[in-house]
């Protein structure tokens, strides 16, 4: 019985040859979703449009565009696909271009026995889980880390952890409406914007200082590049992010002065500095109406739930403030606010906005 196609994992077959990307799509039906192009430039238009491909296929010998210049640029422009050459010739010095310029996960010669492409796509696809995999896992234990470090900021500078939190969310977005998907170290910079702030230097020295205690935690090198402003070289999106957050930070500037998301759009607009794409991305991510998911309550602390997001200044009795705005509650925020429950200085309930997800017992959305 066939598989779904719809199920199963996307590669890309590319070949000037339709014979042999028909007998190539016959023999791998069981095992993925084949897509097939002669012409490399449209391959590299396919990857580009991140269509989802765990797996390419190249042939080395193709008018135009080589197999080799191929996985090159796919490793460029999709670093997570993992990349195969199919050739029928094999020199030394054309296995040595195809590891070293395209990376490759396998090199097969033709013709190709059925059961040994079936073998190496399978292998890859199964890379591809293991990196994908990986890269998850990193992003979300770096990031729980992280916010525990957030919400110490978030009992030092309330309003600093809010703005930091809105933060992240909108750099999240902006940065998927381009197609973006690893945006892990984009958040944690994010998270962590405000911690200069809280170092006695001040200006460069204290952006630098910062972006030094942060490379001391393992492979947070990114994310202390981007806390520095300055570039290592290591990541291909590094401008881009960069450019994400300064326009971030000036619309935070913004907001905290009372402007209006209109006329920030508009002053945003008119300085030529900011990418004129992220200008646009940014537009629907400030004017978004609220989610018609979300309930708005007023709930006691007892009642308070992970995930649920504040919709007001909650103070102490005396003024102070606690928590800000647009802040997502933690187990440890809600503890906190209860522990001043029970001291009794903390005792009007606290708005917020439920989450559909929570409402139906799903869990903290993420």
């Amino acid at each position: 019985m066939s598989q779904d196609p719809s199920n199963q994992p996307r590669i890309l077959l590319v070949d000037d040859d339709a014979a042999v990307l028909d007998g190539c799509r016959r023999t791998l039906r069981q095992v993925c979703a084949a897509t097939c192009t002669t012409d490399p430039a449209e391959a590299l238009r396919l990857l580009a449009a991140h269509e989802g491909f765990c797996v390419v296929i190249a042939d080395m010998n193709m008018p135009r565009i080589d197999g080799i210049r191929l996985l090159a640029a796919a490793r460029q422009s999709v670093p997570d696909v993992v990349r195969i050459m199919l050739t029928g010739a094999t020199p030394h010095q054309t296995v040595v271009d195809a590891v070293n310029l395209g990376q490759v996960f396998r090199y097969l010669t033709k013709p190709c026995r059925p059961e040994d492409l079936c073998a190496a796509v399978t292998a890859a696809i199964r890379q591809h889980q293991l990196i994908t995999a990986e890269r998850e896992l990193t992003g979300k234990t770096l990031l729980g880390a992280v916010r525990v470090l957030g919400e110490i900021l978030a009992i030092v500078d309330p309003a600093a952890f809010a703005r930091s939190q809105t933060r992240r969310g909108r750099i999240r977005s902006l940065l998927r409406s381009g197609g973006r998907t690893d945006t892990w170290e984009a958040e944690i910079a994010s998270l962590l914007e405000p911690l200069p702030a809280l170092l006695p230097c001040t200006g460069r020295q204290a952006r630098e200082t910062a972006a030094g205690l942060i490379a001391g935690i393992p492979r947070l090198e990114g994310v202390a590049a981007l806390i520095a402003g300055t570039d290592d070289g290591r990541k291909p999106d590094f401008t881009e992010t960069a450019a994400a957050l300064h326009l971030l930070n000036e619309v935070a500037k913004r907001e905290a002065a009372g402007v209006r998301p209109e006329s920030i759009l508009a002053d945003i607009a008119e300085n030529p500095a900011h990418p004129r794409g992220l200008v646009a991305a940014l537009e629907p991510i400030l004017l978004a109406p609220p989610s018609p998911g979300q309930t708005r309550r007023r709930l006691e602390a007892r009642e308070l739930k992970p995930g649920m997001v504040l919709r007001e200044i909650v103070r102490s009795n005396d003024g102070a403030v606690l928590l800000m705005p647009g802040v997502e509650l933690s187990e440890m925020m809600i503890e906190r606010l209860g522990n001043f429950v029970r001291l009794g200085v903390l005792q009007h309930g606290i708005l917020i906005d439920e989450p559909q997800a929570l409402r139906n017992g799903q869990g903290t959305p993420t």
